[in-house]
């Protein structure tokens, strides 16, 4: 089959042969039909995660068609599907607790194995990490419901601030921040969006945001303390950056909640400081973590898309065939664009 593939770190990411994956027990193999690249494919590619050995073939965001199951899978070739981010070994204590997406051994396309930029991937213990679509979401842009939607949403969830009264800050607005707006709208929440993209800032007043910041505006906590009025309770930090951390913690409400979902990069040299843990206690702020999303919560996530007529299709910007993908790892960091970029 053809697969992009790269071989060492911050190398070329070629278009090449390579054999069909095979299917084992309990296993199917999903043909590809579209996949999207996500900023943590590029820290993989960069050699900034420790999961990920080569050769590799990246991509976690995929969606697909079932093309060949195990006798043991239930469900039937020639499904539509998606796949979460972390797939679960269906034997750990999470895993056995309904939380694959916290495996102890997780199963990570385009990370611990290969990925979605192919024809074709084998995904194992797929009873428990094939996620049927319904017909309203068998398109493109349900790629992203492999990771950035569904993390999304699964964060807020997580958070219990659901009052319609309350507002949503959110820090960073790439895919993922993007996706938190449309989600926290969709539950009713008023949303401030924090960027250092000018066009992104733009891009977010398009989505209608209700307020949108620069990240460095002067006073900028003072600012938002002015507009929420202390009704301010969750905070969604999305980039890895320290200082948004702080900002995020400052700026909630008591009892407020700060979601973690964008890693810290390990040679970030910076560490949090007493006087932000001092705050966190004294406000009692919630700091949470959120990682994937678990395959049950999926249900409900098509439901709030369907009912609250989420567009997925206005979050992707670039569509270009298997071959062209490589040259937007190389220019990720530095190219203007605001949404996905998605094989097809």
């Amino acid at each position: 089959m053809r697969a992009l593939q790269y071989t060492k770190f911050n190398g070329t990411i070629s278009l090449n042969e390579v054999p069909d994956p095979q299917l084992v027990p309990n296993s199917a193999i999903v043909k590809i039909e579209s996949a999207s690249i996500c900023k943590s494919d590029i820290s993989a590619w960069k050699g900034v995660d420790p999961h990920v050995s080569v050769p590799i073939i990246p991509g976690h965001e995929f969606y697909g068609h079932v093309a060949q199951k195990s006798d043991e899978v239930e469900i039937q070739n020639g499904t539509p599907v998606v796949v979460p981010v972390t797939c679960g070994c269906g034997m750990c204590g999470p895993c056995k607790n309904g939380q694959q997406h916290i495996c102890q051994n997780p199963f990570q396309p385009g990370f611990t194995h290969n990925g979605g930029f192919a024809e074709y991937v084998l995904i194992p213990n797929a009873n428990q990490n094939l996620v049927p679509l319904p017909g309203h979401l068998q398109k493109h842009s349900s790629a992203l419901l492999s990771c950035r939607v569904a993390c999304a949403y699964h964060a807020i969830m997580k958070s219990h601030h659901h009052d319609t009264k309350s507002w949503c800050l959110i820090f960073g607005f790439g895919v993922f921040g993007m996706s938190c707006l449309k989600v926290a709208k969709a539950l009713g929440f008023k949303t401030i969006v924090i960027e250092l993209a000018h066009e992104k800032l733009a891009k977010a007043k398009a989505m209608k945001a209700n307020h949108t910041f620069h990240f460095h505006t002067p006073s900028l906590v003072n600012l938002i303390g002015e507009i929420v009025k202390d009704s301010l309770f969750l905070s969604i930090e999305t980039s890895g950056n320290l200082l948004a951390i702080e900002k995020s913690i400052k700026t909630l409400c008591e009892t407020g909640h700060h979601l973690q979902l964008g890693f810290i990069s390990p040679y970030n040299d910076k560490a949090i400081s007493p006087q932000l843990i001092s705050t966190i206690i004294s406000k009692e702020i919630s700091f949470i973590g959120s990682h994937g999303v678990n395959g049950a919560d999926y249900s409900s996530l098509f439901s709030l898309i369907h009912d609250a007529e989420i567009n997925l299709d206005s979050l992707v910007e670039v569509q270009v065939p298997m071959e062209l993908i490589p040259n937007y790892f190389s220019d990720f960091d530095t190219n203007h664009i605001c949404g996905a970029v998605m094989m097809v």
